[in-house]
């Protein structure tokens, strides 16, 4: 997939959103992200955005998700994200 879309002269980036259900520094979940995108670099030359450091530098709660049945993250968190997101790929 990196190559196809590198030779029709775009930029090629890895990433996912961020779990919302423990926004947390000590979160071992993203620290697993962090050493799957330094492995991604270093391996196979891919690039990431890991948005997690700027949604925890960012949110107003350590969980931002629909409610307590509902994990999926709440419309707050988008609204957060997408500014990462938009100067990342600018």
């Amino acid at each position: 997939i990196k190559n196809f879309v590198e030779n029709n002269e775009a930029e090629f980036y890895l990433t996912y959103f961020p779990n919302t259900t423990n926004i947390s520094k000590d979160n071992p979940e993203a620290k697993m992200w962090i050493n799957y995108f330094k492995f991604l670099k270093t391996k196979h030359n891919i690039s990431s955005l890991n948005s997690y450091k700027y949604l925890i530098e960012n949110s107003s709660k350590k969980t931002m998700t629909r409610s307590l049945s509902d994990d999926h993250p709440n419309c707050e968190v988008y609204k957060i994200l997408a500014p990462f997101y938009n100067k990342a790929i600018k």
